[in-house]
C-alpha cells in the first residue's frame, strides 16, 4: 500500500514506535538493561527503603544514602482470583511496615474459608497485604491474592532489614514503595 499522509496510524503503533526509539536511544548510550543489571542508586531519602517493581518482578533494598544493598525476584497479585470472584492486584503506592510475623506466619484468610496458607517471615504493609516467603520457583507471573511473594531466604533477609513501628522510630516502620505492573 503506497504511503499517504492522510492514512491514519493507530495510536498503539505510534506509541510502540516512540517506546522503541527511546529504548534504542537508551541502550545505545547505557547498554542493554537485563534481569541481571543492578538497579541504579536512587536519590537519598535519608531513610532505608524497599522498592517492589511488579512490572519487572523484582525488589530492591536501598540504604539511607540511596545505595543498593540487595535485590531479588518478586511476584504480586494476579489479575483475577476465581475463588473470591474479584481482581486481586497488589496495591500500588508508598506504604510503611505495619507489623511483622516470623517463620510460622500463616494467612488468616486464604485458602478460603479458614486460611492457613504459609506466609513465612511476613511483613504487613497495607490492609492485610504482606511481603512474605514462598516456596515456589516461578517468579515470571503474578499468582497471589495481593501479597508480594519472594523466596524464603529473601523473606528472612527482608524480615531482618525492615523495621516495624516502635516508639524509638516514632511509629514509622520502614518505607515500602510498590511500583505498578
Amino acid at each position: 500500500m503506497p504511503y499517504s499522509p492522510h492514512r491514519s496510524v493507530p495510536v498503539r503503533t505510534i506509541a510502540t514506535r516512540i517506546v522503541l526509539a527511546l529504548c534504542i536511544s537508551h541502550c545505545a548510550t547505557t547498554g542493554p538493561v537485563t534481569a541481571t543489571t543492578p538497579p541504579p542508586p536512587q536519590k537519598s531519602s535519608a531513610e532505608k527503603e524497599l522498592v517492589v517493581n511488579l512490572a519487572a518482578h523484582t525488589w530492591t533494598a536501598y540504604d539511607a544514602a540511596g545505595q543498593v544493598i540487595k535485590t531479588g525476584r518478586a511476584i504480586g497479585g494476579r489479575d483475577w482470583c476465581p475463588d473470591i470472584k474479584s481482581h486481586c492486584h497488589t496495591p500500588i503506592g508508598t506504604f510503611r511496615v505495619q507489623r511483622k510475623g516470623g517463620a510460622a506466619c500463616v494467612s488468616k484468610t486464604f485458602p478460603l474459608p479458614d486460611g492457613g496458607a504459609p506466609m513465612p517471615y511476613c511483613v504487613f504493609f497495607h490492609n492485610g497485604i504482606a511481603i512474605h516467603g514462598w516456596s515456589g520457583k516461578t517468579f515470571t507471573r503474578h499468582l497471589s491474592h495481593g501479597c508480594v511473594r519472594v523466596s524464603i531466604p529473601d523473606a528472612k533477609w527482608m524480615h531482618d532489614f525492615l523495621v516495624a513501628p516502635t516508639t524509638e522510630n516514632g511509629y514509622q516502620g520502614t518505607k515500602i514503595r510498590v511500583l505498578s505492573y
